[in-house]
């Protein structure tokens, strides 16, 4: 890696900490899981599933159930959006 791209790649990193920095921390994950999941597969050469779904709390998990009605991924998805109605 040249000096002029690790300056690159630290000026981004030190923008995503400030960003992180100004949100809660329950947040993060939903903010990065698609990226990181982006990151892999480009690196891996893997391609997406078409028919991925992504939990409705916005924790950025994919509903994995075969019933097309369910919209979050976990029982923790359905308390924390439960919550966040009331």
């Amino acid at each position: 890696m040249t000096p002029e791209e690790q300056a690159e790649w630290e000026a981004a990193a030190d923008a995503l900490r400030e960003v992180l920095a100004r949100l809660p921390r329950r947040e993060h994950r939903a903010l990065l899981t698609p990226f990181l999941k982006a990151y892999i597969q480009a690196e891996s050469g893997e391609t997406p599933p078409a028919t991925e779904r992504l939990c409705a709390c916005g924790c950025g998990w994919p509903v994995t159930s075969p019933r097309p009605e369910a919209k979050y991924a976990t029982a923790a998805c359905r308390v924390r959006a439960h919550r966040a109605a009331t």
